[in-house]
This record gives structure tokens, C-alpha cells and sequence, in this order.
């Protein structure tokens, strides 16, 4: 899987399964999830159990920090280091 794989997944994941998240575009590398989309504690909680299963990847607690979710394309680089190190 490469980062473009990533990203159109995540994307997926953000549309589709997050129903109180409407998007109308697929998201720019520089998107903030907490600035620009809105994302709250609960949503963030919503987003990481989402992308744990469609990725099956493990996100651990000590991971989770707002710079993580602050740049789309550092969640999607931090989501494709997970599957590679599978």
C-alpha cells in the first residue's frame, strides 16, 4: 500500500464511515482535522477506532496527540508506517 492508497482510504473512512462528518471534497494534505473540519474529542475517538479496523492497525494511546490530527497528511503517513510495520 503507498501513501495516495492511504489517503483515498482515510478519506473513505471520513465520508462514509463517520456519518456526523459531511465532506464535499477529498481533503487537502495540509487539512487540519481539529481546525478546519471540526473534529471533537468524541469524533477523534470515532475516527481512530474506524481507521484501527479498516486498516487493522493498532493506534496506540501515547500516539494520540493533536499533532497527529492536526495535518491530514501526518495521519496518513502515521497509518502507512502502521501497515508496514505489520
Amino acid at each position: 500500500m503507498e501513501l495516495v492508497d492511504v489517503r483515498k482510504e482515510l478519506n473513505l473512512v471520513l465520508s462514509e464511515g463517520m456519518s456526523s462528518i459531511q465532506l464535499e471534497e477529498e481533503l487537502s494534505g495540509d487539512t487540519s482535522l481539529l481546525r478546519d473540519i471540526g473534529l471533537d474529542s468524541v469524533q477523534l475517538i470515532e475516527l481512530v477506532v474506524a481507521v484501527e479496523k479498516r486498516f487493522n492497525i493498532a493506534v496506540f494511546d501515547d500516539d494520540l496527540c493533536p499533532d497527529l490530527f492536526d495535518n491530514y497528511d501526518r495521519l496518513c503517513e502515521y497509518v502507512l508506517n502502521k501497515i508496514k510495520a505489520r
